[in-house]
């Protein structure tokens, strides 16, 4: 017999604006982040990453993360 939990699962999208950020922070769930339409920069515990179109991270719960665009990026989350 297998058990299954209950689970809370939200979904959006943020367009976001030409040189926006989110400094670092964290949460008390894992999230999975898909980068779509332009690149960014993302950063994660390790330190900053290039993002291009169509990347996709996951982010464990408590693990640090955010993301700054130079003035002529604007891509969006989901």
């Amino acid at each position: 017999m297998i058990a299954f939990s209950s689970q809370i699962i939200s979904m959006r999208c943020l367009q976001s604006a030409p040189g926006a950020h989110c400094d670092f922070h964290r949460h008390s769930f894992h999230e999975f982040t898909l980068v779509t339409d332009d690149e960014t920069t993302n950063g994660y515990a390790s330190g900053k990453a290039r993002s291009i179109p169509n990347t996709l991270y996951l982010f464990h719960t408590g693990e640090l993360h955010g993301h700054w665009n130079a003035p002529n990026q604007s891509p969006r989350f989901w």
